[in-house]
């Protein structure tokens, strides 16, 4: 009797439970978010003939004022200076895919998850050859972003 009372206490709790996926997605479910800063870093380096001929590395931060709107049935709006665009989000574990009509899609990774105040981070490696010249792009950035 002991032992079934435990299995169905364990159960009511696995049950009640939620991921990580769930509680994101249960902050930003409905929701308007400022982008409050973009943190940036970026280096691109250009290689002629196997010699590097040029490099260089930028780290800025720049205030922003863009907003996300996430509605419950997994489209949105995102605004910035007038011009808005509609995406389609989705969320996976620990992270955000939010693909534009223009084809443009955005990939992040949520540092920091709270029902105020988020932290998604995102980055992209690049690679380009052409003739005997390759350039290598590296760029990651941070969004800090508030609930509104």
């Amino acid at each position: 009797m002991k032992k079934s009372n435990l299995i169905l206490i364990a159960l009511a709790i696995g049950l009640n439970s939620c991921s990580k996926e769930t509680t994101f997605k249960n902050h930003i479910d409905g929701e308007t978010w400022k982008v409050t800063n973009v943190d940036i870093y970026q280096s691109i380096e250009v290689i002629n003939n196997g010699t590097t001929t040029s490099k260089a590395e930028q780290n800025f931060s720049t205030p922003a004022s863009a907003t996300y709107r996430f509605e419950k049935d997994g489209t949105g709006k995102y605004t910035e200076s007038n011009t808005s665009s509609s995406f389609k989000w989705s969320v996976s574990d620990t992270q955000i895919f939010i693909d534009y009509e223009t084809k443009q899609d955005e990939q992040y990774e949520v540092v920091d998850d709270s029902s105020t105040k988020q932290k998604w981070n995102a980055s992209l490696k690049m690679e380009i050859t052409i003739l005997n010249t390759t350039t290598k792009t590296n760029q990651s950035g941070t969004l800090s972003l508030e609930k509104i």
